[in-house]
């Protein structure tokens, strides 16, 4: 971005939103990952009685695990921003090169691409990854 008085505060802000959200992400994941290790009880984890509660359970897991590494694709991203920030080129969209609009990274400070080129690589991302080739087998 050129450097002007406001793009500088802007510049400014947008640091101060990644640091921000980049201390939220770890005490998130920290959170999450004392959650999933803590005992229920004084005596250890409680056995589940039905195996729908042990489906649960399992359940509960998964979606525990799938939030932290939500989290962390976050957390690569703003560390990678905070990189280019240390490169001067923050703010330039990683395929085409352009800026990024202000309401983007007002929206999400991490953005690696412009409005454009994230639209074009939403469309070109599978309906299912090829972990799921199991579901989709299924489906057909």
């Amino acid at each position: 971005m050129k450097r002007t008085r406001r793009n500088a505060l802007y510049m400014k802000l947008f640091k101060t939103m990644l640091l921000t959200k980049r201390n939220e992400i770890l005490g998130n994941i920290s959170e999450l990952r004392q959650g999933v290790l803590r005992p229920e009880t004084a005596n250890g984890p409680r056995m589940p009685i039905h195996p729908a509660e042990a489906g649960a359970n399992y359940y509960d897991l998964e979606n525990t695990m799938g939030l932290v590494e939500n989290e962390r694709q976050i957390l690569k991203d703003i560390d990678r921003a905070l990189e280019c920030f240390e490169q001067s080129n923050y703010g330039r969209c990683e395929a085409c090169k352009k800026l990024i609009s202000l309401k983007r990274l007002e929206a999400i400070p991490w953005a690696r691409l412009c409005v454009r080129c994230a639209s074009i690589a939403d469309k070109s991302k599978p309906l299912f990854p090829k972990s799921s080739i199991r579901i989709r087998r299924m489906l057909h």
